[in-house]
């Protein structure tokens, strides 16, 4: 019994120092680095990057290692416990002993809670910079466009200022503009630098390494409960709560026992403090998960009217391309305002980043909000794996051109190739606001050759130099070995596989416009 009496101090000291261990979160501080514009290989997904968040996160270790500390000190108690003849629990040094046994039990089982969602506060940190970096280079894209296009504006408007045809002060206004511009690609590629390196402080990788980001958010809605389904998740699960409820449980399994030194009303005291706490940290819980759970709403909404924003740019696009093409609008005009071909691209492009950088922010709260209920954050039918689509102002053709007219219906059984009219196995149709026509009419149409692995449900369409590939069900399409995220996936109707026919034209260089009366799409090879 001496012996039992002499470990209990090294004992309650293991004990403490697990205890204290466990119940600490730490915050991960991201130092500055520097990093150059991400333009190449390797490729970087987001589960690569969140793996290698792993490796090198030293919480990740430490929740590791701190359970294995809690499970060493509550063994071990457990073994003197065990010792206890009957009837000598109503000596204080056994009620000390087995207090101290139960805080083991508790401060392990807290131990193996935080071991459990360490990995989710780093994947939600990895979800957020990479997300970060993904905004902010469509920003410094849309930043560099701008400057393009008012250079180009400026070489040709400089004619119209020496024939007079603009005043001294729109020139001025010109020129002015031009200038913050150029500032503003400056405080782009700064913002950018900064994200990048905050995406490698994560990774554990060093400042000179560079990625190109693979993955694109495809989240546009989020699954959730009602509010106070949600509340009472994160009340028992939540690592908002765990800290509180873990301390009011200690004070609880004091109660029954008399301790030395501890008078009842001292005991009294901290047992309502850690009630009082751990109504506190509800609350806080409360007040967070109302403000994502209603932030989350918010931003769905706004997905949505900026996807149909999106849509009618791609269309004005798509109206401009054909003009221009059959010589009825000009690549940019001369004067200010007027419509030209490389003012819509410009549009639509800002359009897209804006629907990206949405989606984005959806993902980044969505980690959030799935954090503190106690879900896992990461999910891989959030992401699509492309590198997104920019517009280069420097390929966009300066002279009209004119082809092959290629038409189909919606729901027709034939197309128009040129003067040909072409019998179809499947009509063409319409799915979450895109038209699906048959692999093998698109391809044929397009001039191109059409196969299909069967192993992996992959159809290849080559033309020339230029291959398309696109998977069943994937929302990716590889033009040339580089990706491109759809908003649609290829699928199989009546044994027939069907392919979105604006990203397979787009990929060929064709022009396409969309008649909504006669519900024609109609092709220009």
């Amino acid at each position: 019994m001496l012996r039992k009496r002499n470990l209990r101090t090294y004992l309650n000291v293991v004990l403490m120092t697990a205890f204290l261990s466990v119940t600490a979160f730490p915050s991960h501080a991201l130092y500055g680095q520097q990093t150059t514009a991400v333009t190449s290989v390797p490729g970087l997904t987001i589960e690569a990057a969140v793996q290698l968040a792993f490796k090198s996160d030293p919480d990740v270790k430490k929740a590791e290692l701190n359970v294995e500390q809690a499970q060493i000190a509550r063994d071990e108690l457990a073994q003197h416990v065990d010792w206890i003849p009957t009837g000598g629990m109503v000596l204080p040094a056994y009620q000390e002993l087995f207090n101290t046994f139960q805080q083991a039990e508790i401060s392990l089982g807290v131990a193996k809670k935080v071991q459990a969602t360490q990995k989710d506060l780093v994947a939600k940190n990895v979800i957020a910079a990479y997300n970060q970096v993904i905004k902010d280079k469509n920003n410094l894209d849309l930043a560099r466009l701008s400057l393009e296009q008012l250079r180009k504006q400026t070489a040709v408007r400089e004619t119209s200022k020496d024939l007079g045809m603009i005043s001294s002060f729109d020139w001025q206004t010109i020129e002015r503009g031009l200038k913050q511009a150029e500032e503003g690609v400056k405080a782009a590629e700064a913002t950018y630098r900064s994200s990048c390196l905050a995406l490698n402080a994560l990774m554990g990788q060093s400042k000179d390494k560079t990625y190109e980001l693979v993955n694109r958010p495809v989240v546009e809605k989020i699954h959730k409960n009602s509010l106070d389904q949600e509340y009472s998740r994160a009340t028992n699960d939540a690592v908002l709560v765990w800290r509180a409820e873990q301390m009011l449980a200690i004070e609880l399994s004091k109660q029954p026992w008399v301790l030395p030194n501890v008078s009842s009303d001292l005991s009294r005291i901290l047992l309502e403090q850690a009630q009082v706490d751990y109504e506190k940290s509800k609350r806080d819980a409360r007040l967070t998960i109302e403000s994502l759970y209603y932030g989350i709403d918010a931003l769905e909404r706004q997905i949505q009217v900026v996807k149909e924003t999106y849509n009618l740019a791609q269309d004005k696009l798509r109206m401009a391309e054909i003009k221009y093409r059959v010589g009825t609008l000009p690549l940019l005009s001369i004067s200010p305002g007027q419509e030209d071909l490389m003012s819509a691209r410009v549009e639509a492009e800002k359009a897209r980043a804006e629907l990206e950088n949405l989606r984005a922010d959806l993902a980044k709260l969505k980690a959030d909000f799935y954090y503190v209920t106690g879900r896992n954050v990461y999910e891989s039918a959030d992401w699509s794996t492309g590198s997104g689509s920019s517009i280069d102002l420097e390929t966009i053709n300066y002279k009209p051109q004119t082809g092959k007219r290629i038409s189909f219906i919606v729901g027709e059984t034939t197309y128009m190739n040129g003067d040909d009219v072409i019998t179809l196995d499947t009509p063409p149709y319409i799915k979450s606001g895109r038209t699906y026509l048959p692999v093998r009419a698109l391809g044929e149409s397009l001039g191109a050759a059409v196969s299909w692995d069967d192993e992996t449900r992959t159809v290849t369409l080559k033309r020339g130099p230029d291959l398309v590939e696109m998977v069943i069900g994937d929302h990716n399409i590889r033009i040339n070995g580089s990706y491109t995220t759809m908003e649609v996936a290829p699928e199989i109707v009546g044994g027939r596989t069907m392919l979105p026919v604006r990203y397979v034209a787009d990929a060929f260089g064709a022009l396409i416009s969309w008649d909504e009366k006669s519900q024609e799409v109609v092709i220009f090879r």
